[in-house]
C-alpha cells in the first residue's frame, strides 16, 4: 500500500505542476494570438512565467515516471490518447514490441 500511496503522490503532484504550465501557455498563446510585438514585455513576462512553471514540473517528474509502471499509470491516466511503442526484452525472455 505503501507504493501505491507513493506513485499517487508523485503523479498527483506532477499533475499539478503540470497544470499550471498549462496556464501559463495559454497566457502566452492568448498574448501571441492578439496584435502583440515580439519584443513587448508582456510577452518577455510570459515566456519567463512559463519557463519558470516548467522547471517546476521537471522538479515534480521524479524515478517514478522513468519506471515503467509510472509510465503505464501516465498513459493510462491521459485517456489512452497518445501513441504507445512498447518494447520488452530482457536475458531470459524473446523480445517482444507492440506499437498501439
Amino acid at each position: 500500500m505503501e507504493a501505491a500511496g507513493s506513485d499517487y503522490f508523485a503523479i498527483t503532484s506532477w499533475a499539478a505542476a503540470m497544470h499550471t504550465a498549462g496556464q501559463a501557455v495559454i497566457e502566452a498563446d492568448q498574448l501571441l494570438g492578439g496584435a502583440i510585438q515580439v519584443d513587448d514585455s508582456r510577452l518577455a513576462k510570459a515566456r519567463e512565467q512559463l519557463k519558470k512553471r516548467l522547471v517546476t514540473v521537471a522538479g515534480a517528474s521524479d524515478e517514478h515516471f522513468g519506471d515503467p509502471l509510472g509510465m503505464v499509470m501516465v498513459y493510462l491516466a491521459s485517456g489512452r490518447d497518445a501513441a504507445v511503442r512498447i518494447v520488452l526484452e530482457g536475458p531470459e525472455i524473446d523480445r517482444l514490441e507492440r506499437a498501439a
